[in-house]
């Protein structure tokens, strides 16, 4: 490649190889990057940009395994607007009763803080805010607990305690619902994220907060008691995301789940998180 020319930008990625284009005089060339920057496949490297308007991935509740009393709920958020919110991790329909209300929600609120609320049996909102302010553009692992035999929710913020515990009334709605990452029921640019998300973990167990700190940054092998869902979006294209925990509850980008690129579907982008570079795994 020849330093001379100023590199324009990413042009189009084709698998895992970039193609860039070089302004040279009046011409342009076309050089590809060669598979050097390609990953190996053991490695996380890739994440989901929402474009804060109607993006969102879509996973089935395989055999009821989402339908949770005790949870845990993660994942890596970045956001980039203020003022509106950010649902990220969601299980809820539209209407009023036991069928379809809120089983869990986490969120960041327009206020920029971390938000976990569930509906109990009789339709009420249960819900904690967070006391950090998140700023935009900056990552943040971002996690929430319910743990019955307390009734209290939690949240914790890289790896350290945001709120809680704080005692709730009533336990969570089951629903067979689907899980939405990145929105809700709802949809649309009043709840869509506007941002990035990266490994979506759920438990079917309130994990304590050492247990949160310790795993935060190293990748899971999918066997972990009680992990019930673990999307990486390391795909890196494609309309699917998998599931590695032992669940394989398997997920598609946006309303179709065909191979074409729909307005719902959110952006394949590189992985920001920074793991465990010795490359060990939770066990």
């Amino acid at each position: 490649m020849n330093s001379r020319f100023p590199i324009l930008g990413l042009i189009e990625r084709h698998g895992l190889s970039i193609f860039v284009i070089l302004l040279a005089g009046t011409s342009l060339q076309c050089e590809k990057v060669c598979d050097i920057i390609n990953p190996p496949p053991t490695q996380f490297n890739f994440a989901l940009h929402f474009d804060g308007e109607n993006d969102f991935v879509r996973i089935p509740d395989l055999n009821g395994s989402l339908d949770l009393i005790d949870f845990t709920i993660e994942c890596w958020v970045q956001i980039d607007k203020r003022g509106k919110i950010h649902e990220l991790v969601v299980k809820d329909a539209e209407g009023e009763d036991s069928t379809v209300n809120s089983n869990y929600s986490m969120d960041v609120w327009s206020d920029e803080k971390l938000r976990i609320v569930f509906e109990n049996e009789n339709q009420d909102n249960q819900e904690i805010f967070g006391n950090t302010i998140l700023v935009t553009g900056r990552l943040y692992h971002a996690a929430a607990t319910f743990e019955s035999r307390i009734n209290a929710f939690s949240l914790f913020l890289n790896g350290e305690r945001d709120a809680g515990p704080t005692l709730v009334i009533g336990r969570p709605n089951q629903q067979n619902q689907d899980l939405r990452i990145g929105t809700g029921y709802e949809g649309g640019p009043r709840t869509t994220t506007w941002g990035t998300i990266d490994d979506v973990r759920i438990w079917n167990r309130a994990l304590s907060a050492q247990e949160i700190k310790d795993h935060m940054n190293v990748r899971l092998s999918g066997r972990e008691v009680g992990l019930v869902g673990n999307w990486t979006f390391d795909e890196g294209s494609g309309q699917i995301v998998s599931d590695r925990s032992r669940v394989q509850n398997h997920g598609t980008m946006g309303s179709n789940s065909n191979n074409d690129v729909e307005p719902d579907d959110p952006v394949w982008v590189l992985s920001t998180v920074d793991y465990d570079r010795s490359g060990r795994q939770d066990r």
